[in-house]
């Protein structure tokens, strides 16, 4: 029967004599799965390409104008939006002038 350290120093030496497996490499046909889920046929016309890049476009448009109006909101702040205009005001004192 072999002692600990005998048992230990072979195993020791197995690990050593295995190759390391590269942490950096994908799995085997993870790239085609990939592929394959974004492009489900092979070959893209120039119609979907511009297509795509509208969307985008719009996308990006619809974004910018939603951020603007938030930061004009913002910035006037509620008292600002919420005062009566002074053609208002001109009005009432007309109407209400004793």
């Amino acid at each position: 029967m072999k002692s600990i350290d005998e048992r230990w120093s072979d195993c020791v030496r197995a690990a050593r004599s295995v190759p390391e497996p590269n942490p950096h490499s994908a799995p085997p046909g993870y790239a085609a799965r990939i592929v394959r889920n974004f492009m489900p046929s092979a070959s893209a016309d120039r119609w979907e390409v511009w297509m795509l890049f509208a969307r985008r476009g719009l996308a990006f448009a619809a974004v910018a104008t939603i951020a603007a109006v938030m930061l004009a909101w913002w910035q006037l702040g509620a008292s600002a939006l919420a005062a009566p205009a002074i053609g208002d005001e001109a009005i009432e004192q007309v109407i209400w002038q004793p």
